[in-house]
C-alpha cells in the first residue's frame, strides 16, 4: 500500500479550514501576505471579501473586476509540495464545483477557467517564505454590465443556469472540493490536469512578457516548465515566464 504525499506534507486535511471575510480589502492576496505572521499553523486559511480594490493577476496588473457577485478567495497553507501542483489542483476543484452545478468548464493553460470559450475564473499562486497563497475568482452571479467591462469574452455560472446563488455556501463548498482533491495522489492530480487541458503535442499561441508566438508543445513538466519546439530548436519556459 502506498503512502499519499498529499496527506503527509498537508496536515491541513486533519483540521477545519480557518475563515477571514472583509468587506473590503485592497487585495486578499496582499492581505494573506502581510498577515502571515497571525495566522494559526497547520490550518488551510481562505480569505474572502465582498470587493477587492486592487485585485490583480499573474502579469500583476489590476486586471480583475470586482464586485459583490464574484467569488474571491485567498487560500493559504504550509506544504513542501510545489506551487505548480496547486494550481492543477485547484483548477479541477473549481471544475468539480461548477460541475456540481451541471456546467462544464474547460481549463485553459496555464490558470483560466473557461465556459464556451469565455472566461469565468482565474488562479494566481504566490509563496512567501514556507507559505502559499493560491487566489482564485468564479463569476458566480456576475451581472451583464460587469461581464462587459472585462477585456476579454466573460460569462458568469449564473449567466448559464439563470439562477442567483448564496456565495458563502458557494465558498464553503469550493472550499471542500478543495480538500476532497488534496486527499488524491499528486500523481493522479497531474496526469488528471493533463487530460483536462489537453494540450501536449499540439499548437499554441504562447504570451510571455516579451512576446507572443506560435509554438508546438512538446510536454509540459510537473514543475510547470513546458518544452517547446519553436523555429526548429527545442526550448524550456518556466511556469512563471508564460501568461
Amino acid at each position: 500500500m502506498h503512502s499519499n504525499p498529499a496527506k503527509e506534507f498537508c496536515p491541513i486535511l486533519y483540521l477545519p479550514p480557518k475563515y477571514y471575510h472583509l468587506p473590503f480589502v485592497s487585495s486578499t492576496q496582499k492581505y494573506a501576505k502581510e498577515h502571515l505572521s497571525s495566522f494559526p499553523k497547520n490550518r488551510l486559511i481562505v480569505i474572502s471579501a465582498d470587493i477587492q480594490a486592487r485585485g490583480y493577476g499573474r502579469d500583476q496588473k489590476t486586471s480583475i473586476i470586482s464586485s459583490t457577485n464574484n467569488l474571491e478567495v485567498s487560500l493559504c497553507l504550509q506544504t513542501q509540495l510545489p506551487p505548480f501542483f496547486f494550481a492543477q489542483l485547484t483548477s479541477l476543484a473549481l471544475c468539480d464545483l461548477l460541475s456540481k452545478y451541471s456546467v462544464k468548464a474547460l481549463i485553459k493553460w496555464p490558470n483560466d477557467l473557461l465556459i464556451d470559450k469565455e472566461k469565468i475564473g482565474g488562479i494566481l499562486i504566490e509563496q512567501k517564505n514556507d507559505f502559499l497563497i493560491i487566489g482564485f475568482l468564479l463569476n458566480i452571479n456576475t451581472t451583464q454590465e460587469e461581464l462587459e467591462k472585462i477585456d476579454q469574452p466573460a460569462t458568469s455560472l449564473c449567466t448559464h443556469t439563470h439562477i442567483q446563488y448564496d456565495l458563502e455556501k458557494v465558498k464553503k463548498e469550493c472550499i471542500s472540493f478543495f480538500l476532497n482533491r488534496l486527499q488524491e495522489n499528486p500523481s493522479t492530480i497531474r496526469s488528471l490536469w493533463k487530460e483536462k487541458i489537453g494540450i501536449e503535442h499540439s499548437n499554441r499561441t504562447i504570451r510571455t512578457k516579451k512576446e507572443t508566438f506560435q509554438a508546438a508543445i512538446l510536454s509540459i513538466e510537473d514543475d510547470g516548465s513546458v518544452r517547446i519546439m519553436r523555429n526548429n530548436k527545442i526550448e524550456t519556459l518556466s511556469y512563471g515566464e508564460i501568461f
